[in-house]
């Protein structure tokens, strides 16, 4: 998304929306105070995890007397048979998670490769359609600060 403004305010903000054919209502995923007060500033953002199907994306400009908001501008998302969501350890324990998008019944095989180009996991496991999450559990080198994760992916017959 690619936007200019005239004349910026100060005190005013652009809060990008987003809303999907399953959501009635538009919700934050960007926010940005206007950067350079009283001249035309071009602004741009782009979406890294879109949702499948179609999204539908509004500007709202928030002055500080009065708020507006752009026309709809609508993409539409087809993932890829697979994609990897994030990667995060769970808060309470160095448990690492992947959170897995597939978008049919498949089997994978996943490796965790360290920076040293070592493989310090692998696991086969079967996805169902939608969001999949898991991993190895403990961490399996707790002095890793870089993972590759590597998806080969095998369908199921």
């Amino acid at each position: 998304m690619k936007w200019q403004s005239v004349s910026d305010e100060a005190g005013s903000t652009f809060e990008l929306q987003r809303k999907t054919e399953s959501r009635n209502e538009f919700l934050p995923v960007y926010t940005k105070p206007a950067t350079v007060i009283g001249l035309a500033t071009e602004y741009s953002w782009t979406d890294q995890n879109p949702l499948p199907g179609l999204n539908l994306y509004r500007l709202k400009m928030i002055d500080p007397n009065k708020v507006s908001y752009s026309s709809t501008v609508s993409f539409f998302y087809k993932p890829k048979d697979l994609d990897i969501r994030r990667i995060y350890t769970i808060s309470t324990s160095s448990n690492l998670q992947a959170e897995i998008n597939s978008q049919k019944k498949q089997s994978v095989n996943i490796e965790i490769i360290n920076t040293l180009g070592m493989s310090v996991f692998q696991q086969s496991q079967n996805l169902t359609a939608g969001i999949n999450t898991g991993g190895p559990g403990q961490s399996p080198c707790r002095w890793v600060l870089l993972f590759r994760i590597q998806v080969l992916i095998t369908v199921l017959v």
